[in-house]
């Protein structure tokens, strides 16, 4: 493994072990959110070169972050997933745990803007093993006030880099 990706998982004995679930903190634009590491065999059997695709990933991870942010407005704005579970959460949540969610959004914005402007990264998870059941690269996990929902909009990034969001619980 590079140095550089042992420098984000620096916790983990990940060459030592037989796979598994490795994790770690990240603050990107003074938001804290955890980046994750599956790997379902042993760490040299995965292909050094999604390992260094996980790596130039993680070092452009803002601009990356951005791309996903915006893919999700443009989601929300087309009817898509985002949009549908921003309108649940409309549903689901009463006016109490609205108003703390979008406190600190922009008052122009509609209530559904306002709650989509208050979606929090929670993880990205990177998957470098080639599998024939996934074509997955990274996972990311969005949800609205950990403590208020149990729906995550989840982002899936394939390999071939096209994307799929869904709500998941």
């Amino acid at each position: 493994m590079s140095e550089n990706l042992k420098k984000y998982f620096k916790n983990s004995d990940l060459e030592k072990t037989g796979g598994g679930y490795y994790v770690t903190e990240i603050e990107l634009d003074n938001k804290v959110f955890e980046i994750a590491l599956t790997i379902s065999t042993q760490l040299k059997n995965v292909d050094k070169n999604e390992l260094e695709k996980v790596e130039n990933y993680i070092e452009n991870l803002k601009v990356h972050q951005q791309d996903i942010t915006d893919l999700l407005i443009e989601d929300f704005r087309a009817g898509g997933e985002t949009r549908n579970y921003i309108d649940l959460h409309v549903k689901l949540l009463d006016e109490e745990d609205i108003a703390d969610l979008i406190q600190d959004a922009d008052k122009k914005l509609s209530i559904e803007e306002k709650l989509l402007s208050a979606l929090d990264l929670m993880t990205i998870d990177f998957i470098p093993e080639k599998n024939e059941e996934m074509d997955i690269f990274a996972v990311y996990d969005y949800i609205l006030g950990a403590c208020i929902t149990d729906y995550i909009l989840t982002v899936y990034i394939n390999k071939d880099h096209t994307v799929v969001i869904t709500i998941d619980s």
